[in-house]
């Protein structure tokens, strides 16, 4: 007996096939098979040698990194598969999802934070963004101190400074999840 997932798959399958003119909706297969796009590792050696950062502590974010970047493309394969293969109502793909989520932002979270590494000068004082500092938080002293006691706080892995759209106000951000 079929249950209800399985009847809506098929007469789904079947009415697809029916629209699209394919005679034996079992036998056929699609002209082009959905494959993941594999991400590829930045290489970020060029700040090895940057002024207050040891060459170790790079090299150990560098590694960090690549883990990010290898277990996404696994975890991109794997959901892949288990997509094809019909697995996508099981604890492990709910699971690896999530877990998707946690590789990419960490990736991602690396690669914008080595990008904006050995940069040279600071903020524009005169600019939108330090005006916008200033009136959101009294000076840009005080925005600065915030952001350094949310950085201290324990647990907190990444300290984003976010424009909040709805209202348009500044905010300093801790997460230990990077989701």
């Amino acid at each position: 007996m079929l249950d209800r997932r399985e009847f809506l798959t098929i007469t789904g399958a079947g009415g697809a096939a029916l629209l699209f003119g394919i005679p034996n909706p079992i036998l056929a297969s699609t002209e082009k098979e959905e494959k993941t796009m594999p991400y590829t590792a930045k290489d970020y050696a060029k700040l090895i040698g940057m002024e207050g950062f040891s060459e170790t502590l790079l090299k150990n974010h560098f590694t960090l990194y690549q883990g990010y970047v290898t277990n996404t493309n696994k975890a991109l394969d794997i959901l892949g598969q288990m997509l094809k293969d019909g697995k996508t109502a099981t604890p492990e793909f709910a699971e690896l999802k999530r877990r998707l989520g946690w590789e990419f932002n960490g990736m991602r979270l690396h690669e914008y934070y080595f990008e904006n590494l050995g940069k040279k000068g600071g903020i524009n004082k005169e600019g939108a963004l330090a005006k916008k500092i200033t009136e959101e938080f009294g000076s840009y002293e005080m925005w600065e101190k915030d952001f350094k006691a949310v950085g201290a706080m324990r647990g907190i892995g990444w300290l984003s400074f976010i424009r909040t759209t709805p209202m348009g106000g500044l905010s300093t951000s801790g997460s230990t999840s990077m989701t």
